[in-house]
Parts: C-alpha cells; sequence; structure tokens
C-alpha cells in the first residue's frame, strides 16, 4: 500500500461565504471512523510536497485543469485544514460551476488522495499513523460522517502489526467509484496488458506494488485490468491473479503479510462477476494440483500451446498417481514446481521483481 494512493471521501458543511476572494475554507479529515471502518491520525500528515503544487482537482481528474488553488494547509484541533482559492469563470468556466454549487449547498463533500507512510489494522479497518497527502478534490459522495466545510469571512475541503505498509492496493483505493467489467469470455494477457500501461495505469490494473520502486513498471504485480480506456478489469485476469496468489512464493513473491490484503481485493472482483470466492488459505503442499488446474480454467485454450497443455496433464496427472512421494518433496521443490508452472501459463515470469529491473 505504501506509495499507493488512497482516497477518501469527507461530507462536509457550509458555515459562512464572502464571494469576493472565492475562497473556501475546507476541514479535509478528521479523526472520526469513515465508512470504510479507518482512522486517520491528524498529527501523522505530511505536508510538504503537496505545498509545492496544491492543486485542488474536481473529482480526482488528473487529466484536467485544477478548479482551485490551496492557499493554506494546517492541522488544527484533530483535522486536517486547507483554504482554498477557486479559479475565476474566465480561468476556468467548471470552476466556477463548482464553487457555485459549494456556495449554494449543492456540493458538501472533499476528498484527500494521500500515500500511507505507516498504518495498523484495527478491526475492519485501519488506522494511518503517518500519512502523506498527495491532493485533494471537490467530489460529490462523502465517505466520513465528521467533516466540515467553513467558507471563511475573508473568503468563501484492507496482516497485521504496527508497520510501514508494504505493497497492497486494495480495491477501493484503485477504484473509490467502482470499475467497468470487461465481457466475462475476454482473453487475458497480462504481458501485452502490462507492456501497454503506464506507471498511473498499473495502480489502478494491479493488486499490489513494490513500494520501494513504486515509479518503475517492474514494480507492480498481479495485474487484472485492462491498460486501456477505462480499465476494465477482465474475469480471466481476476482468475489467473488468485491463482498466482495461492501458489506462495512460487506464484508471486510478496511478503506473507500482504496476502491476505490481496486476496481481499481479488474477492471484491470475484463477487462483481458473481463467481464463488475461493476460501483463504496458507499455502500447503497438497494445493499444487488444485492451483494448476485454476491458472489452466483461466485461459482459452488457443491461449496455451500443445506443449504447455500436455505438460500442465502430466504434471496433474503426476501429482495425482505420485500424491505420497509428493508430499515428501521439501517446501522449497514444491515452491520451485509451482513458480514454474505459473510462469508458463501466466505468460512471464512472476516473484523477480528485483532480477526483472
Amino acid at each position: 500500500m505504501a506509495n499507493e494512493m488512497v482516497r477518501k471521501q469527507f461530507i462536509s458543511k457550509i458555515e459562512e461565504a464572502n464571494e469576493e476572494e472565492r475562497t473556501i475554507t475546507f476541514v479535509l479529515s478528521t479523526e472520526g471512523k469513515d465508512r470504510d471502518g479507518d482512522v486517520i491520525k491528524a498529527d501523522g500528515w505530511i505536508l510538504d510536497n503537496y505545498l509545492k503544487n496544491p492543486v485542488v482537482l474536481f473529482a480526482h481528474k488528473y487529466d484536467s485543469l485544477p478548479v482551485a488553488r490551496a492557499e493554506k494547509v494546517w492541522v488544527e484541533n484533530g483535522s486536517l485544514k486547507a483554504t482554498a482559492k477557486f479559479a475565476t469563470e474566465k480561468e476556468n468556466p467548471l470552476a466556477e460551476n463548482v464553487y457555485q454549487l459549494y456556495k449554494n449547498g449543492y456540493m458538501n463533500a472533499v476528498s484527500v488522495g494521500f500515500i500511507p507512510v505507516e498504518y495498523e489494522e484495527k478491526g475492519e479497518g485501519y488506522e494511518y499513523l503517518k500519512q502523506e497527502l498527495l491532493e485533494f478534490s471537490c467530489v460529490p459522495v462523502p465517505a466520513n460522517p465528521e467533516a466540515l466545510i467553513s467558507l471563511a469571512v475573508k473568503g468563501m475541503k484492507k496482516e497485521k502489526e504496527t508497520k510501514e505498509v508494504k505493497g497492497v492496493i486494495t480495491y477501493n483505493q484503485a477504484h473509490p467509484d467502482g470499475t467497468p467489467k470487461a465481457p466475462e469470455g475476454e482473453a487475458w494477457d497480462a504481458a501485452a496488458e502490462v507492456r501497454e500501461a503506464d506507471v498511473d495505469d498499473l495502480r489502478v490494473m494491479c493488486a499490489w506494488v513494490d513500494s520501494e520502486n513504486a515509479d518503475l513498471k517492474t514494480a507492480y504485480k498481479l495485474p487484472h485490468h485492462k491498460a486501456s480506456g477505462n480499465h476494465s478489469v477482465v474475469w480471466r485476469g481476476v482468475a489467473a491473479a488468485m491463482a498466482a496468489l495461492f501458489g506462495a512464493r512460487g506464484g508471486v513473491d510478496i511478503p506473507e503479510n500482504d496476502r491476505r490484503g490481496v486476496y481481499n481485493h481479488l474477492a471484491r472482483h470475484y463477487e462483481e462477476f458473481e463467481r464463488e470466492v475461493p476460501e483463504f488459505r496458507s499455502y500447503n503442499v497438497d494445493d499444487d494440483i488444485e492451483l494448476l488446474s485454476l491458472l489452466k480454467s483461466c485461459y482459452e485454450p488457443e491461449k496455451l500451446t500443445d506443449e504447455q497443455n500436455n505438460e500442465i496433464k502430466e504434471s496433474e496427472n503426476k501429482d495425482v498417481e505420485d500424491s505420497e512421494e509428493k508430499e515428501e518433496m521439501s517446501e522449497e521443490e514444491i515452491r520451485n514446481l509451482i513458480k514454474s508452472e505459473v510462469e508458463k501459463i501466466y505468460g512471464y515470469k512472476r516473484g523477480n521483481s528485483k532480477n526483472d529491473k
């Protein structure tokens, strides 16, 4: 989750207005629990980088012009606050529309985008202890029931110990507004999609990132969305990612404590496709037959060469016939076996990010 943006929306209330200077003072975040069960500690906000380019966006649209500029951002009484000056209608017509919607009470929510630096899990959610502000946006839908907007008179917005966040990209981080689905039978070529994508695309497409190298494409793992258009989720990609996850370290090389978070992300997609979600479990030596079967089912027959099909069939037969002998294999031998099969079917090597870089 580190170096991956989290977005949190907060409900707001306008207290006063002065139209001349077109500035709004927002309470961006409180320490109240939001709809996801998360809490953001106010004294953990890191603001230095944001203040170098303090833009205010509409609905996190990074390819559009900003609607306002934050003139001041600070922490006060357990809340993160900001005073933003809205652009004029001549400068940006959308800014004028957004400004008027806030002023007249049609909009009352804001959203912060931040990078988690340190957190701990609390029940169903997380408590963010340190987080770096990247941007904030004017949005229609809130998540935190406590945040307030005050229009100033001088102006008119899911492992488990306290730790540095590793690399899980949660469903809500990648898809705060949900995600479109590709046709269920659509083919999946992970390597081709990754080649077409840039880093910003991969933040939406994948379920895990190497936080120390988040600016590199090779840091992102378990893609399951299209690189183009609106990043539709592909069922075969989701199933392949889940199969790789169940391959333990041989399938995908991520920290053991991150596996549950990745599983939760992929499970949401299973539900979107109305598929039965496989039970989460730690890997054991009896999982290889199921893994190979699941991997094979993720792809259309033409996606596998005859040689791959024969190798998989032989592996499955051997696993059934020699199960007792297989159980005597070392853990490392089992991992290498599964890793080999995952690499054949998934399309490119998994779990070698340091070497691939």
